[in-house]
């Protein structure tokens, strides 16, 4: 190969790795401006919950009437703020995982329920079993998606369908 023609190819891999780059920090923009937004509604919805209350107490009423809910595997959860008349729901994405699997999103949504008529203890049910069937559908397409192909051959088995492996099935052919 020539001087030229390797000159060339690392002139082109650094143009490669530059649109790369750009490209990858267009999208660290888009995702800032995306988790601004949903934090500022957030803030919106919290300012319009709160509105009675003057500014230097909302601090603290927001600490004091705050909950977490989270799912049974930890990866997401729903952050509740108690406001007199209304509930400021926040769906929040705690794992990692999670994160790089929708597009390291920190927030899905922020949403505003009004409480009349309903218990926060209803709200509270409700949440949670939300956020259950989430975590059940995510360990059930994990189990779908793949088997894990470094684990020991009995453990395998075990976590295996049946057709998989050629255990003793109902089925014994014709």
């Amino acid at each position: 190969m020539r001087e030229s023609e390797m000159a060339e190819r690392y002139a082109q891999r650094a143009i490669d790795k530059r649109r790369e780059l750009e490209a990858r920090q267009r999208g660290e923009r888009r995702l800032g401006d995306y988790a601004l937004t949903a934090y500022l509604a957030e803030g919106e919805h919290l300012d319009q919950g709160l509105r009675n209350i003057p500014i230097e107490e909302r601090y603290r009423f927001i600490m004091q009437n705050s909950e977490l809910i989270t799912s049974p595997d930890g990866a997401e959860g729903v952050h509740i703020v108690w406001c007199p008349n209304t509930a400021v729901l926040t769906h929040r994405l705690l794992s990692p995982e999670l994160r790089r699997e929708l597009g390291n999103k920190h927030y899905l949504k922020t949403w505003v329920r009004q409480l009349h008529g309903l218990t926060r203890e209803s709200l509270r049910l409700t949440t949670s079993k939300m956020l259950k069937v989430r975590a059940e559908l995510r360990a059930e397409r994990a189990k779908q998606g793949h088997l894990a192909l470094d684990l020991p051959e009995e453990e395998i088995r075990a976590e295996a369908p049946q057709f998989l492996v050629g255990g003793n099935t109902a089925y014994k052919g014709v």
